[in-house]
C-alpha cells in the first residue's frame, strides 16, 4: 500500500471477507463466534488513521488542519483557544455532533459549533468532544484529524490530549517559527512522545514569517537541530496559513511553496507503510483463527449432531447444560490466578521502590555536586535552572528504574502468568472438547487468541515510571522552594555538600510521604493493564460454551428444514476458501 486510497480499498475488501465469514459461521451454528467476527469487522470498518495535532495554543493547529482539509472546517482565532477534542471525519452530508460530559450526544449547526469548542474566559466547555463531519476527500479515505486543547492551558485539558495520544496513529507536534521551544513543550516531547517515536512529526509552523531571512532560517534550523536531534528526519517547516489560502484560491505554486505537500507525502508514506500493517494484521488473523475454529470444531461436531434424532438432541442439550455448569468454575479460577499475579508483581515492585527510595537521597547528593549554576543569570533564572535540573534528574532516575527494575519484574510476572493461563486454558478446552465428543487432537490446530505482546511489559513499566514522576514532581518542587538552603545556592556557581545533603533529605522525605499514593498508582496501572486479559479470557470461554449449546438447537432446526450433510460440507468448503483469502491478505498487509 502506498496511498490512503490503497488502504481504504484493502480495508473495505477485508471487512467484506470477515462479514462473509460470519455468515458462514452461522450456517454451522457458531452464532457466538459469528457475533465476534461481525464486531471485528465493524471495528475494522471504523478504524481510520487517527492523526492528532498537539501543541500549545497560538501555534496554529486549527489552521494547519484546515489547510490539510482545504477548507475552513475548524474555527480559527477563537478566544482564547480550542478547549475540547475536536474530530474531523468523513460524512456524505455536513453535520456536527456534540458529546457532552453528561447525557447523550446531540446535533448542532456548524454556525453554533464555536461556542462548544472555544474556552470562554476561565470556563471550559461542558463537552468532552465534538465531531465535525464533511464530504472531504482526504477524510473519505479513512482519515480522522483531531484538534487537541492547548498543552499549557489547563491540566485537565492536557490530560484529555494525553489520553487521545494512546489512540493516535500519528502525532503532529505543532511549533511556531516565531517562538522558542518552551519548557513545557520540551517536557511534553521528552516524557509523552517517547511511545510515539516513529509516529511523531514536528511541524515548525508560520515559516512564511522567516523564509525571506537567511539568518533567521539558519538560527531556526540550528535551534531545531539542537533540541530535536532525536527526531531530525521527522521535522518539517511550513506555513499553514499560506497553504490554506493557496488551496482556497487553487494556487498550486503557492501551495507547493507553503511546504505542506512535502509534509503530507511523508505522513502518508508512514501511515500506509507502517501503521496500516498493525491495523489490518490483527483483525485478519482473528478471521483466520475463526475459520480454523469452524473447520476443526464447529463443522465436525455439527456433522455428528445432525445424525442424531430430534429426541437424542434434546437429551444431549439437557446433559450438556448440566455438565457446562460443572466446568464453568474454571473461569473463576483463572480470574483468581490473574489477581494473584498482580499481587506478586506489585510486591516485587514495592520492594524495588523501597530500595530506590533508600538510595535516591545519596545519589541526589552525589549528582547535584556536578551542577554548575549560570554566572550571568538573575535569581529567578537560577531558581528555574535548579528546578529544571532536579525535574529532569528525577525523571531520568524514574525512567531508568522503570526500564530496568520494573520492566524485569513485570516481564517475569507476565511470562509466568502466560504459562499458567495457557495450562489452565488447555485444560478448559480439553474438558469442552471431550464433552462435545470431538477428537482432542483437533485442538492443536485451534489457535486461541493470545493477548500477550512483546511490548506490553515495556509499556506498563514505562507508564508506571511516567505516572510516578507526574505525581511527585510538584511536591518535590514545593519542598525545594521551602528550603532555606536554596537561597544560598543562588549566590555561587556550586552547591556545597551541606546544602546538597539538606535537599537530598527533603527529597527522600517528600517521596516517602508519597509512598502510599505511589503504590495505589502502580496497582491501578497493573489492574488496568490486566483488565483486557480478563475480558479476553471471559469472552473466549463464554464463546465456546455458548456455541456448544447453540449448535444443538441449530441441529434441531436443520432437522426441521431437512438440511443435509452436503449443505454443511458446502459451508465448510466456503470457509476453507475464506481462510486462504484471509491468509493471503494478512501476508499482503
Amino acid at each position: 500500500m502506498q496511498t490512503f486510497e490503497d488502504y481504504k480499498k484493502f480495508r473495505d475488501e477485508s471487512v467484506s471477507l470477515l462479514r462473509d465469514l460470519a455468515q458462514k459461521l452461522r450456517v454451522l451454528g457458531g452464532e457466538s463466534k459469528a457475533r465476534t467476527i461481525i464486531q471485528v469487522a465493524e471495528e475494522l470498518n471504523k478504524n481510520d488513521f487517527r492523526i492528532i495535532f498537539c501543541g500549545e495554543f497560538k501555534r496554529g493547529k486549527s489552521t494547519l488542519i484546515n489547510a490539510i482539509l482545504g477548507q475552513k472546517a475548524l474555527p480559527m482565532k477563537v478566544a482564547p483557544c480550542t478547549g475540547v477534542i475536536t474530530e474531523v471525519k468523513y460524512s456524505p452530508e455536513p453535520k456536527a455532533l456534540v458529546h457532552p460530559l453528561r447525557g447523550d450526544p446531540f446535533k448542532a449547526s456548524h454556525e453554533d459549533i464555536k461556542k462548544y469548542i472555544a474556552i470562554q474566559g476561565n470556563d471550559a466547555p461542558d463537552v468532552s468532544r465534538v465531531e465535525l463531519c464533511y464530504p472531504i476527500n482526504i477524510c473519505e479515505n479513512a482519515i480522522t484529524l483531531i484538534d487537541s486543547p492547548g498543552l499549557n492551558e489547563d491540566w485537565k485539558r492536557t490530560q484529555v490530549s494525553l489520553t487521545e495520544l494512546n489512540k493516535a496513529d500519528a502525532v503532529i507536534m505543532v511549533l511556531s517559527c516565531e517562538m522558542a521551544l518552551s519548557r513545557s513543550e520540551m517536557d511534553f516531547i521528552e516524557s509523552r512522545l517517547m511511545h510515539h517515536n516513529a509516529g511523531s512529526f514536528f511541524v515548525w509552523n508560520r515559516y512564511d514569517a522567516v523564509w525571506n531571512d537567511d539568518q533567521e532560517i539558519a538560527a531556526l534550523r540550528s535551534r531545531s537541530q539542537s533540541r530535536l536531534q532525536k527526531y531530525k528526519n521527522q521535522v518539517y517547516y511550513l506555513s499553514a496559513r499560506e497553504a490554506l489560502v493557496a488551496r482556497l484560491r487553487n494556487d498550486h505554486p503557492r501551495y507547493t511553496r507553503s511546504g505542506l505537500p512535502s509534509f503530507m507525502n511523508s505522513l502518508e508514506q508512514f501511515l500506509t507503510e507502517k501503521r496500516a500493517v498493525d491495523k489490518l494484521y490483527i483483525p485478519l488473523n482473528q478471521g483466520k483463527r475463526a475459520a480454523q475454529y469452524a473447520i476443526h470444531v464447529l463443522g465436525p461436531r455439527l456433522k455428528k449432531l445432525i445424525n442424531n434424532t430430534r429426541e437424542e438432541l434434546q437429551k444431549e442439550s439437557l446433559y450438556l447444560r448440566e455438565k457446562l455448569k460443572e466446568i464453568s468454575h474454571t473461569k473463576e479460577a483463572l480470574k483468581e490466578l490473574i489477581k494473584e499475579n498482580i499481587e506478586d508483581i506489585l510486591n516485587d515492585i514495592i520492594e524495588t521502590m523501597d530500595d530506590f527510595l533508600i538510595t535516591i537521597s545519596q545519589k541526589a547528593c552525589q549528582d547535584s555536586g556536578e551542577i554548575t549554576l549560570p554566572k550571568a543569570a538573575n535569581r529567578q533564572e537560577r531558581q528555574d535552572f535548579l528546578i529544571r535540573w532536579y525535574n529532569q534528574w528525577l525523571k531520568e532516575q524514574l525512567q531508568s528504574l522503570g526500564s530496568e527494575e520494573f520492566l524485569k519484574h513485570i516481564h517475569n510476572g507476565f511470562e509466568e502468568l502466560s504459562q499458567e493461563l495457557h495450562h489452565e486454558r488447555e485444560k478448559f478446552h480439553t474438558h469442552i472438547q471431550q464433552l462435545l465428543g470431538i477428537d482432542i487432537r483437533t485442538q492443536k490446530t485451534m489457535n486461541v487468541d493470545h493477548i500477550w505482546t512483546r511490548d506490553i511489559s515495556y509499556f506498563v513499566s514505562s507508564s508506571i515510571a511516567t505516572r510516578i514522576h507526574s505525581s511527585c514532581i510538584k511536591p518535590v518542587s514545593v519542598s525545594m522552594m521551602g528550603l532555606g538552603a536554596l537561597r544560598a545556592w543562588l549566590a555561587g556557581e556550586k552547591i556545597d555538600e551541606a546544602e546538597r545533603i539538606t535537599f537530598a533529605t527533603a527529597l527522600f522525605d517528600t517521596l516517602q510521604n508519597k509512598r502510599s499514593d505511589i503504590i495505589r498508582l502502580i496497582r491501578h496501572q497493573l489492574e488496568e493493564s490486566f483488565s483486557s486479559i480478563r475480558a479476553s479470557i471471559d469472552g473466549e470461554m463464554q464463546e465456546l460454551i455458548h456455541d456448544a449449546q447453540h449448535q444443538i438447537h441449530h441441529a434441531i432446526e436443520l432437522h426441521s428444514k431437512q438440511e443435509s450433510i452436503s449443505d454443511i460440507e458446502e459451508a465448510l468448503h466456503n470457509i476453507k476458501t475464506l481462510y486462504i483469502e484471509l491468509s493471503e491478505r494478512a501476508e499482503d498487509a
